[in-house]
């Protein structure tokens, strides 16, 4: 309840509702680090392994999404965190 006075003793009071909002400030985290996926070569599109990270925030601050470099040979589902080789890889030119 807050109240409001004038100078000459006359006041108001009214009740207030306050709501906080969550506000965008933690970061997400990878959970179950490291990860480690093998691969055998020769296999474009093929599913390799997941990446998991939670965001403490709430509501849609918390929404997470996945990114990879373009100049990698793998992909990275935005929503899922589904990691899948890009191309069929070759492990004599790659290793």
């Amino acid at each position: 309840m807050i109240k409001a006075e004038d100078s000459g003793g006359l006041s108001s009071t009214a009740t207030v509702n306050i709501r906080v909002t969550d506000i965008n400030d933690k970061n997400p985290e990878f959970v179950g680090l490291p990860y480690e996926f093998e691969v055998k070569e020769g296999e474009a599109r093929k599913l390799i392994g997941h990446v998991h990270a939670e965001d403490a925030d709430e509501g849609i601050n918390a929404e997470v999404t996945y990114t990879a470099p373009d100049d990698i040979p793998f992909t990275v589902d935005p929503e899922t965190g589904d990691v899948r080789t890009k191309i069929a890889l070759d492990y004599e030119q790659n290793h």
